[in-house]
C-alpha cells in the first residue's frame, strides 16, 4: 500500500511523454478513419475503452453527445480522448481545425491524393450540401460528377444524402478542416466561390 508521502514522490507522466503516448493511441487507429458510415452505437461501445486509454473520464450522456458530434467516425473518438487530456478540459471540443484533427486528416487523407483532388475538396467545402451541377458551376469547370463519385468510393468522408446519390455533404469535421485549408491556403477565392455558388442557387436546381 502506497502512503500520501509515497505517492507525492512518484514521478508523474511528463508532458512530453504525454502527449507522446496520446500520438501513438491516435496512430494506432486503423479500419475506420475513411469510414464513416459506421453505425453509431457501435461507436459507443468503444468509448469506455477509448476514454480510459487516454486516462479521461466521460460520462454516458457526454460520449452521447460526442459520438453525434463525431457521427459514428471511430477514429474521431480517438481523436476527441486525445484533445480533452491534452487541453485537462472539454472532450466535446472536437473541430476539424484542433491540430490533432488537421495533422491527422492532412497525413490520413489530403496527403495521399492528387493536388487536383485537393483542390476539389476544399473549393467544394464552401456548400453545405453539393451536387455535380452545383460543383461544377461552382469552380467553373466540368467533372465534379466522376470526382464526387470517386470520393464516394473511398469513403472520404463523403455523405449521401437522397437515395438516387445525387445530393451529398461532408462529414462536419473533414469540411471544417477543408475550410481551414482553403482559408489558409487560398483566401482569395473565397468570395469568387461563394458568389459563385449563391448565383447557381438562384438559377439552377440538380436534377
Amino acid at each position: 500500500m502506497v502512503d500520501a508521502e509515497t505517492a507525492e514522490l512518484q514521478p508523474s507522466l511528463s508532458d512530453g511523454q504525454r502527449e507522446h503516448d496520446l500520438e501513438i493511441m491516435i496512430e494506432n487507429v486503423t479500419g475506420g478513419l475513411l469510414d464513416v458510415a459506421a453505425r453509431r452505437e457501435e461507436s459507443t461501445d468503444l468509448y469506455p475503452q477509448i476514454f480510459a486509454e487516454a486516462h479521461v473520464e466521460i460520462t454516458d450522456d457526454l460520449a452521447a453527445t460526442l459520438t453525434e458530434r463525431t457521427e459514428g467516425w471511430p477514429a474521431g473518438l480517438y481523436l476527441a480522448a486525445a484533445i480533452a487530456s491534452d487541453s485537462r478540459g472539454d472532450a466535446l471540443t472536437i473541430t476539424g481545425d484542433d491540430r490533432y484533427v488537421a495533422d491527422y486528416l492532412y497525413r490520413e487523407s489530403l496527403m495521399q491524393l492528387p493536388e487536383s483532388v485537393q483542390r476539389f475538396l476544399r473549393r467544394t467545402a464552401v456548400l453545405d450540401q453539393l451536387c455535380a451541377s452545383l460543383c461544377d458551376a461552382l469552380l467553373e469547370e466540368p467533372g465534379a460528377e466522376g470526382q464526387l463519385r470517386n470520393l464516394e468510393a473511398m469513403s472520404l468522408f463523403l455523405v449521401p444524402l437522397d437515395r438516387q446519390r445525387r445530393w451529398f455533404r461532408y462529414h462536419v469535421a473533414f469540411r471544417e478542416y477543408l475550410l481551414g485549408e482553403l482559408r489558409r491556403r487560398e483566401p482569395r477565392a473565397l468570395p469568387g466561390l461563394r458568389r459563385r455558388a449563391a448565383a447557381w442557387s438562384q438559377s439552377a436546381f440538380c436534377s
